[in-house]
């Protein structure tokens, strides 16, 4: 689908050029902005549930440094509408269009700390996300993944800045 691109390059060219990455790939699927440090990915789901997610992250892995999905970082800084932005969908070319639109938005307000590779903030995205594995533990009952979701939440270097949002 070539609107997808399209609307890809409409939208996050800006944001791209802001956090001096470039398109390094792109596929009928997939859109690659990158630069030395970070790497932010537009995908698109086009043969099955057509979903449209964005994925940051830092171009070397480490255990602590690993991708997002867009979806984590909103969570992290309690964006209040997920389930929406969560399930977005492009199965008509305005619908790909208005998608693509608001994820550039929501990239731009909520992960352009990410994008200029601010360390702090990929460690909070990471503990906030080590927060939401416990709690799913937790709800589902499963003391083995607790105590490794735990575990893994303490050892974060962003604990105390996360364990202030718990009652939230």
């Amino acid at each position: 689908m070539e609107q997808f691109k399209t609307s890809v390059h409409r939208f996050f060219d800006p944001i791209g050029s802001a956090g001096g990455l470039a398109c390094t790939a792109e596929a009928p699927d997939h859109v690659r902005f990158e630069n030395e440090t970070v790497f932010l990915e537009v995908l698109f789901d086009r043969r099955r549930w057509r979903e449209i997610t964005v994925m940051i992250g830092r171009r070397e892995h480490s255990p602590e440094m690993f991708p997002f999905n867009l979806v984590d970082v909103l969570r992290a800084y309690g964006y209040p509408n997920l389930s929406q932005v969560s399930v977005l969908r492009g199965s008509t070319d305005e619908a790909v269009d208005e998608a693509i639109e608001i994820l550039a938005g929501l990239t731009q307000k909520y992960a352009s700390e990410l994008l200029r590779n601010n360390r702090e903030e990929f460690l909070y995205v990471g503990a906030f996300r080590h927060w939401a594995s416990l709690k799913y533990a937790w709800e589902r009952n499963n003391p083995k993944s607790v105590i490794v979701a735990y575990r893994a939440l303490i050892a974060s270097p962003c604990y105390e800045r996360v364990r202030g949002t718990f009652n939230t």
